[in-house]
């Protein structure tokens, strides 16, 4: 099947072998021109020219003169790309994700799809995460209205030059104008004047190209300046490309439409004229085995049907693991594009063996820290139910004191009465230090911190710190823990121990008279959990055989790792769970726990001592019929209580901290949010110390294993019993 379609060059791009020309482990020549870079392939030696180009694993355009371009740029296939203006050590690279630019917000595409190649802006729909943007590709919301801050983002318009001319293109609305080496006006130039004709100053003008020396600091708070090309280029080299490209990217037009050499890659696409119909075309860069595995950003276009479509591309791609592979096609290929359907093509390559690699200045500085991260991680595997790689290097650095403080509070909140712990933090650019544990357990914890090794890499220097911390005896130790059925009449403030899954938790007393409307029982004392049960509760990781016949090991959620599937308490985890521990709670009172509320809004932060009820507005979504012996509180209860939400294990004092870690940011609530979209629930939030709804579940997006499963929000429950 495969001959017969390599047989059929209008189909697709099969096998046909080509010369085996050597291995390049060279990323090619950077090279200054004055102000300007221009970069030599290392096959040939010859200039990139009117093409893409990847080198370091980032990707570039030079001009038809060779030189790099940087700013706003329409390609040939029709979609404006942004290439950093910044002389930040990154200057020309193409730029992906939201970039705020002269103070209005784009979408530049991640990743390659059927729609937009990697590096492409959004225009006139939804991004990928949601958000509208206009057919200028500007962010705006969701009335349609520009969201525009002056000032902010990369600055792309400069002012007159003071050589006696104007650096800069006249443009309107849908114009795709090109100006040889100035730079493309940016897409929503129109847009800003109501797609009037206006003058959008360029990027850059290489002729008046400054060289000060030093690298710009947020991009998003500076112009470019221009920097030192030497300076410049050896922070290019210095870093470790993730896709070792040695070619460019395999679709773009030359600028004066001239055939080109082998070694000025591009794809020549020859439009019809107009009223002609005009086929879509799209090319992947892929594994041939798979054509799972993309080797280099896929490329797309129109042209008219029955003419030619030219191909050109590099015959040898290194990728990041040092993979060397080597097209089975013979460039350039040419293909007669027909309709009507659009036009998928394959490029193949199949793997040929490993690259050599290149000599690392930084190999020992990161060898070292590496042992700083296996130290951390091996001495958190001997108080957690973790797995060595499961740990990302994330839990472990602290770049400033709050990450610091949040990694002391969540081992600390983890540490029993009684107990010794040692554990590692290392501070990047900070010196890691322990104050915060003073803050929160005052006499009740005694710590120390000891600076182990120090490492600097490139520009950052990394430090290794041993804490240990005691955890004495806290004060509730000498409070009187009453029994179930001990006390005929239970007061503000008396704790019982009950257990719950297996694990024993103190309740304390916070209202002898608790009741509503609904519950027309007499009254009954309320007891609030004196701790929060953090999200990775019942978390573990068990080492065992796979499907596949391999071993390895395998993570198992606990009961209370989210709220649920929906905003619904009736159907939720936590409620599921709290049932199942009902049985060990059977001298409770079955309550109503219905939710016919939800809510919109949030109270202030850190207005804890009497929240205002009218910052939380309820909506009435129905009567709903359910009975619990144990259950979490609603928001209008929290707002009842809520000198006791911040309050833990006995504390006259609001302290929070105490119950603060990785997977206890806060905890559930009963009620759903109003606000239409994702499922949102209500919660306490112990860093905030407000009430707002948070997410059911974790976004995944964290990097963490288990925190991409678990989430931050723990549980609080709660039960009352009758007075007698």
């Amino acid at each position: 099947m495969k001959k017969k379609i390599c047989k059929k060059a209008a189909l697709c791009v099969c096998a046909a072998e080509m010369a085996f020309q050597g291995v390049f482990t060279s990323y090619g020549a950077w090279q200054s021109n004055g102000s300007q870079w221009q970069y030599r392939m290392p096959d040939t030696g010859a200039l990139v020219k009117s093409s893409w180009y990847q080198a370091e694993g980032e990707w570039y355009w030079f001009d038809q003169e060779g030189f790099m371009k940087t700013g706003w740029h329409l390609d040939t296939d029709g979609q404006w790309y942004f290439l950093n203006p910044v002389s930040d050590g990154t200057r020309g690279k193409m730029l992906t994700g939201w970039q705020w630019i002269d103070g209005y917000c784009y979408y530049l595409s991640e990743k390659t799809d059927d729609k937009y190649p990697k590096g492409a802006m959004y225009a006139g729909e939804r991004t990928s995460d949601g958000y509208r943007v206009n057919k200028s590709g500007a962010w705006t919301d969701e009335s349609g209205s520009l969201v525009y801050r002056p000032g902010k983002g990369i600055a792309t318009a400069k002012e007159k030059g003071s050589k006696g001319r104007t650096r800069g293109l006249i443009i309107k609305s849908g114009d795709g104008v090109s100006s040889g080496r100035s730079q493309q006006a940016g897409p929503a130039a129109a847009e800003k004047n109501d797609f009037n004709q206006e003058t959008v100053e360029t990027t850059e003008n290489r002729a008046e190209e400054s060289s000060k020396n030093g690298k710009d600091g947020d991009p998003d708070e500076n112009a470019e300046t221009g920097n030192d090309p030497k300076e410049d280029r050896e922070e290019k080299t210095g870093s470790s490309p993730e896709i070792k490209f040695t070619g460019q990217p395999p679709i773009g037009n030359k600028a004066d439409g001239k055939a080109e050499t082998d070694s000025e890659s591009n794809a020549d696409q020859t439009q019809g004229s107009a009223g002609e119909n005009q086929v879509r075309w799209k090319i992947h860069f892929t594994d041939s085995s798979t054509h799972q595995l993309q080797l280099a950003p896929s490329k797309s276009g129109t042209i008219a049907e029955g003419t030619d479509l030219t191909i050109n591309f590099q015959s040898k791609i290194v990728d990041s693991e040092n993979r060397i592979w080597k097209s089975i096609q013979q460039a350039p290929y040419v293909i007669t594009v027909t309709g009507p359907q659009d036009r998928i093509i394959y490029v193949e390559y199949k793997e040929c063996g490993k690259a050599a690699e290149e000599a690392d200045p930084w190999r020992e500085e990161k060898e070292h820290l590496q042992e700083f991260m296996e130290l951390a991680k091996k001495q958190e595997l001997l108080f957690s139910d973790s797995i060595l790689g499961g740990l990302p290097d994330s839990r472990f650095l602290a770049e400033n004191k709050d990450i610091c403080d949040m990694r002391l509070k969540s081992v600390a909140a983890k540490t029993e009465p009684g107990e010794n712990k040692t554990f590692y933090v290392i501070g990047k650019n900070y010196i890691p230090e322990g104050s915060v544990l003073a803050e929160v357990y005052g006499d009740n914890l005694e710590y120390s911190n000891t600076v182990e090794g120090k490492v600097t890499l490139k520009e950052d220097v990394y430090i290794l710190s041993r804490f240990q911390i005691y955890k004495k005896a806290p004060a509730y130790e000498e409070e009187h823990v009453w029994s179930p059925g001990e006390k005929q009449h239970w007061n503000v403030g008396d704790v019982q121990q009950r257990d719950l899954d297996g694990v024993t938790y103190r309740f304390r007393c916070i209202d002898q008279n608790y009741g509503d409307e609904t519950d027309s029982g007499r009254q009954k004392a309320l007891f609030l959990c004196d701790s929060v049960i953090p999200a990775d509760t019942g978390s573990f990781y068990s080492y065992e055989k796979k499907t596949d016949g391999t071993y390895g090991y395998e993570f198992y959620p606990g009961p209370v790792v989210s709220f649920g599937d929906s905003d619904s308490y009736k159907h939720s985890r936590i409620r599921a769970w709290l049932k199942g521990a009902e049985q060990d709670f059977t001298d409770a009172a079955g309550i109503p726990t219905g939710v016919n509320y939800a809510y919109e809004g949030s109270t202030k932060p850190w207005s804890t001592k009497e929240p205002s009820q009218h910052q939380l507005k309820p909506f009435y979504i129905g009567s709903q019929a359910m009975i619990d012996r144990l259950f979490i509180l609603s928001v209008d209860e929290a707002v009842k209580y809520s000198s006791w939400l911040w309050k833990f294990n006995g504390s006259e004092k609001e302290n929070p901290e105490s119950q603060q870690s990785a997977f206890c940011k806060g905890y559930w609530l009963r009620n759903p949010s109003a606000q239409k979209g994702e499922a949102n629930v209500y919660i306490v939030d112990l860093a905030e110390r407000n009430i707002h709804s948070e997410k059911v579940k974790p976004d995944g997006e964290s990097g963490d294993l288990e925190l991409d499963v678990t989430g931050t929000t723990g549980v609080r429950p709660a039960f009352t019993v009758n007075q007698r």
